[in-house]
C-alpha cells in the first residue's frame, strides 16, 4: 500500500495525455483534456510585450482551482505542468528564446489547508526543474488567488 507522499507523487508523475488544440486563439497555445474531475482547458500566453513572461492558466469544468473534490487535484497539477512543458519548443521557436517567468494563477478553494497546498508546491518546483525553471514565489493575492511564479533557471 502507498504512503500519503507515494500516492502523491505517483498522481503528479501520471498527467493527463492533454492535446493541443490547433485553432487556438493567435497569443495563446491551448490544451484540453477530460479527466475524472471534468474537462480540464489550459491556456499559456504571454504576458507582455516582450514575449518574456507568460501566463498559465487553467479551468475544470469553468473553474480555475487547483482543489477539484474528486480526489485528481495532483494529476491535474502534473497535466498542467505537462502542457507547459510540451508549449515551450513552440513558444522558443515563436520568439528565438525562452520565457524568463511563468505565472500560475489559480482561485483559492473554500477550505483550502496551507500543508496540502505546500505539498503541491514541491511537487511543481520538482517537476518545473526538469524543464528548467525554478519556482521563486508564492503569493496569496488578497485571500481569493494563489500566484506560483515560475523563473528560467538555465
Amino acid at each position: 500500500m502507498l504512503n500519503f507522499r507515494d500516492f502523491i507523487s505517483e498522481a503528479f508523475d501520471s498527467p493527463y495525455s492533454a492535446k493541443m488544440n490547433m485553432n487556438a486563439l493567435p497569443d495563446f497555445i491551448d490544451y484540453s483534456v477530460n479527466t475524472k474531475a471534468g474537462r480540464l482547458v489550459v491556456m499559456i500566453g504571454s504576458n507582455n510585450v516582450r514575449n518574456d513572461e507568460y501566463q498559465i492558466d487553467f479551468e475544470i469544468n469553468k473553474s480555475n482551482t487547483i482543489m477539484t473534490n474528486a480526489g485528481e487535484a495532483t494529476r491535474i497539477l502534473g497535466t498542467v505542468l505537462k502542457c507547459v512543458e510540451h508549449a515551450l519548443p513552440h513558444i522558443v521557436k515563436e520568439n528565438g528564446e525562452r520565457p524568463k517567468r511563468f505565472l500560475i494563477v489559480t482561485n483559492k478553494s473554500k477550505g483550502q489547508e496551507d500543508k496540502r497546498m505546500n505539498v503541491y508546491l514541491k511537487l511543481v518546483s520538482r517537476y518545473a526543474a526538469k524543464f528548467g525553471y525554478k519556482q521563486t514565489e508564492f503569493r496569496d493575492i488578497g485571500g481569493v488567488l494563489n500566484q506560483i511564479t515560475l523563473v528560467d533557471a538555465t
